[in-house]
């Protein structure tokens, strides 16, 4: 990943978060958490928070959570019209 796609990736989650948070009901829905739970994410905490994300933070965590063998991979060819499913007893394309 490079610094400008973690850019571009940083500037997209936090446009729809904000644009997401726009809209009355979830203005309405983040005061009554935040009166209920006394504990809520403002958007300015959030946006604060993204930004702040490294390629470092973005390595430890996938080095930390992702494991590589245990996810499933599957290709899908599209030929004319029939679509084929190419995988072995692992999920690795056969």
């Amino acid at each position: 990943m490079q610094d400008a796609e973690l850019f571009r990736a940083k500037k997209s989650i936090t446009g729809r978060y904000l644009i997401a948070e726009d809209y009355p009901e979830a203005i309405i829905s983040r005061l009554a958490s935040k009166h209920m739970y006394q504990d809520v994410v403002d958007p300015d905490s959030f946006v604060d928070g993204i930004r702040a994300v490294t390629m470092e933070d973005v390595l430890d965590f996938a080095q930390t959570y992702l494991n590589t063998d245990k996810m499933p991979f599957i290709q899908v060819n599209r030929e004319g019209n029939t679509v084929s499913m190419d995988t072995d007893k692992e999920g690795r394309s056969a």
